[in-house]
This record gives structure tokens, C-alpha cells and sequence, in this order.
């Protein structure tokens, strides 16, 4: 399967660590080792639009590709949409079961539109199908703190 990177040519070693980008050198080296991916370590990228949130989730998942892992990049409204149509064709469980098993899957835009019954189900499916057994790669531009409001489900908060 091809990761479908938004920026195929993002790289680690391209990233602009210059402190007034806020991000720590020594952060991203590290993440540039891979552990995060054995351990199952989802990342979570929050910041304003046009920071680079997209452009840094590719850059880590193709060196994810470079050390043999399988990565796969969707935008969250798209692909919660293409679940919804796989499920009126009698593929969800199977398009579910693909996604369990990409090592790296990066859920770009997350909370950029309301939040569907049908997608807060898939994708509560789609993160404890993956919870530490695969990580996720989070980019979003609502504060975490606004998360609950937007998921919408007391009991899935």
C-alpha cells in the first residue's frame, strides 16, 4: 500500500528547527529514531493553519517508510466520508480492519467539521483498533481542550 503523503518529498532532515518556530530539536531527533512507532506512541500536532502541522506529520511518516514501517496519510472529513460509503457497499469491516494494520496513519484536519454519529462510531473503531499496537498521527487546529465538545459523546470523551 502507498502512504499517500500529502508532501511526499517532506523529510526529517529538511525540518526548520530555528527556535522561533517553537518546535525542539531534541524532540524531533528523537522522534526521528522511531521508537514512538515500536511502542505504539500516537503524536499529536496542534497549531494554527499554516504552521506546518501537515508538512511534519508526512516528514515523520516517511521516515516511518524509510525504516521499513507502512504509513498511510488521509485527511479525517475524507476519509470518515469513504467509511461511511464502504459501509452502503458491504466493505466497512474490511476497510476498518486495512486501516488496524497501517503502522503509522495520520489523521490530518482533525475537527475542521462537526462530527457525524456515523464518524465518531468509525472513528472510535479506528483509534482502539490501533491503541498501542499502532500509532496515530494526530494534526489538528482546535485546542485538545475542545476535543470533548467535539466528539459530541459524554461517554466517548
Amino acid at each position: 500500500m502507498k502512504a499517500k503523503l500529502k508532501y511526499g518529498q517532506a523529510c526529517l532532515e529538511n525540518l526548520d528547527t530555528r527556535s522561533s518556530r517553537g518546535l525542539d530539536a531534541r524532540v524531533i531527533s528523537s522522534l526521528g529514531h522511531g521508537e514512538w512507532i515500536s511502542r505504539g506512541q500516537p503524536l499529536l500536532i496542534v497549531g494554527p493553519t499554516g504552521v506546518g502541522k501537515t508538512w511534519l506529520a508526512c516528514a515523520l511518516a516517511q521516515k516511518a517508510c524509510r525504516l521499513g514501517h507502512t504509513a498511510l496519510y488521509a485527511r479525517l472529513p475524507r476519509l470518515l466520508e469513504e467509511l461511511r460509503i464502504a459501509r452502503g457497499e458491504g466493505i466497512h469491516k474490511r476497510r476498518l480492519m486495512a486501516l488496524a494494520k497501517i503502522e503509522v496513519l495520520i489523521l490530518d484536519d482533525w475537527a475542521v467539521q462537526p462530527l457525524e454519529p456515523y464518524g465518531r462510531n468509525d472513528l472510535l473503531e479506528i483509534m482502539d483498533d490501533r491503541a498501542e499496537r499502532n500509532p496515530t498521527i494526530i494534526t489538528a487546529q482546535l485546542p485538545i481542550e475542545h476535543w470533548h465538545a467535539w466528539i459530541g459523546e459524554p461517554m466517548v470523551s
